[in-house]
């Protein structure tokens, strides 16, 4: 099998070469228009961010780990690259959701920085998208840890990861309110209102049809708040909801 990295200088470090001898392997197997391109922007990433590591996914290069030490992203290069941008995901660890202030995260974790719009195919790289993302995360970080008072079961944190992945942050401050005793009722009344034996509540009430209206009118309703503001999506819609 012929290796892209004749051409490429590649420092010493045993990670960055575990990594670029995984990356000789899966490029072969990849429909990229210019393979050396990708392969010389990938391994210089490597070389510049050896957390991060190489993967196919759906038939594309993606790029996964932190790319400060925390943030941890997903980066996908598009069959089309370096015409087009990569595309760049937040990935939450357990534990965190998105921060919803954030202008240049969606929701869902999908990243856009002026770097990736402004993409210059002859002059942008990934090792200058990933030093812009960390400039952007320092700014303005990501994530946040998510703190309602007392320690959460996995249960209860995905009933919690609901409510902040539609932000509803309303209703999220609603529960920060509460004290702790209140808070342990609060999550015992919510599961309640659902069958004994769930193996997953949350993934229950994500896949159920109006499985997500009906929770988030059963929270505001316990909590005695409004289950939209104005401020937050038209939850009363429910156009976006599943």
């Amino acid at each position: 099998m012929a290796s892209f990295s004749s051409s490429l200088s590649v420092n010493e470090d045993s990670t960055v070469q575990v990594s670029q001898h995984n990356l000789d392997g899966i490029m072969h197997d990849l429909d990229y228009e210019d393979k050396n391109v990708v392969y010389r922007h990938v391994t210089e990433a490597l070389a510049a961010y050896p957390e991060l590591r190489p993967k196919v996914e759906t038939n594309l290069l993606k790029l996964a780990g932190a790319v400060n030490g925390r943030d941890f992203v997903n980066i996908y290069l598009p069959s089309s690259y370096p015409k087009d941008p990569p595309h760049v995901w937040i990935v939450c660890q357990y534990g965190s959701a998105i921060n919803p202030d954030l202008t240049n995260v969606a929701p869902n974790g999908l990243v856009a920085i002026p770097y990736m719009s402004n993409w210059d195919e002859d002059k942008s790289s990934l090792v200058s998208l990933i030093s812009h993302l960390q400039v952007e995360f320092t700014r303005e970080p990501p994530t946040f840890v998510i703190d309602v008072g007392i320690p959460l079961s996995r249960e209860q944190m995905g009933l919690v990861k609901i409510v902040l992945d539609f932000r509803l942050m309303h209703l999220y401050y609603g529960i920060q309110d509460l004290t702790s005793e209140k808070t342990s009722a609060f999550f015992k009344e919510v599961t309640g209102r659902y069958p004994k034996g769930l193996e997953d509540l949350a993934d229950h009430i994500m896949t159920s049809k109006g499985g997500v209206k009906n929770y988030i009118n059963t929270v505001a309703e316990i909590l005695g708040l409004p289950p939209k503001t104005r401020f937050t999506v038209d939850v009363a819609n429910h156009r976006f909801l599943p």
